[in-house]
């Protein structure tokens, strides 16, 4: 083979090469980016609906789904949050929204296949989930791309996680690994602004009470001596349930040991 052929094969080549990249290129993933928002309340209720937002195109799910949608070229996560609140759920906010997390879902073919009616060419969604305050209902726009939001209401965090809980590993539900995405993003939302509410079968004023107590006679007379007052309060609170159990003995007998130590 003379020089010239191996240059000419070399040419063809990367020619060959370069046509290969290009179509790679053509055929690369893209992901439209979204925010999905969390509107609180300060009592730890956020707006919710299990009904699909009217003119999404989605099916049915009984999941909770919450107002959001794309964010336009140009445009902050913040006011595409302000923009789908007032569009899909008629409300404003009475602060700044704040990211709290974010999760890229490639879409199944199903799906590309309902966005691609839309005139959205993707192959996936990279979702913002985005916090704010609940300011006061506005309507005027409410509904006006077609994509209402209805049956929302405030729903509290706790029962929230618990349903999305059973959703995000129900292996029939579509949803699941979007429901997993809002999971994740409510989770990280109660742990940094919400206490979690408590169970009313939870005994966690003696459970809690009972270590406290416990931790003071660790550490000595000075920090019991602190929980003397606060048993005295505990100890009339505890008397006074009519139930009696073991747990309340403990704790009863913890606060005495605590109350004969600042005596020492």
């Amino acid at each position: 083979m003379s020089k010239l052929d191996i240059m000419m094969l070399s040419f063809f080549n990367t020619l060959q090469e370069l046509e290969e990249q290009e179509k790679i290129a053509t055929v690369a993933e893209r992901y439209r980016p979204k925010v999905q928002a969390f509107l609180y309340q300060p009592d730890g209720r956020i707006l919710a609906s299990k009904s699909q937002s009217a003119g999404s195109g989605l099916r049915p799910g009984n999941n909770y789904k919450f107002p959001g949608g794309g964010i336009e070229e140009g445009e902050s996560m913040e006011d595409a949050t302000r923009k789908e609140l007032l569009e899909e759920a008629g409300w404003t906010t009475s602060g700044n929204p704040h990211h709290i997390g974010s999760a890229k879902i490639k879409w199944d073919d199903a799906f590309r296949q309902q966005a691609l009616k839309k005139g959205r060419d993707y192959h996936g969604e990279i979702s913002h989930f985005v916090a704010a305050p609940a300011g006061q209902r506005d309507t005027s726009k409410f509904g006006s791309e077609g994509d209402a939001l209805e049956g929302a209401d405030f729903v509290h965090i706790d029962d929230l996680i618990k349903d999305l809980r059973q959703t995000s590993k129900d292996k029939n539900n579509e949803y699941r690994k979007f429901d997993q995405a809002k999971l994740k993003a409510l989770t990280n939302l109660r742990n940094t602004h919400f206490t979690k509410k408590a169970s009313k079968d939870d005994d966690t004023t003696g459970k809690i009470s009972l270590g406290k107590i416990l931790k003071a006679l660790s550490v000595g007379k000075e920090v019991a001596e602190q929980a003397h007052d606060a048993s005295k309060a505990l100890k009339v609170q505890i008397l006074q349930n009519k139930s009696k159990n073991s747990k309340q003995d403990d704790i009863i007998d913890a606060i005495n040991t605590a109350r004969r130590a600042t005596k020492k």
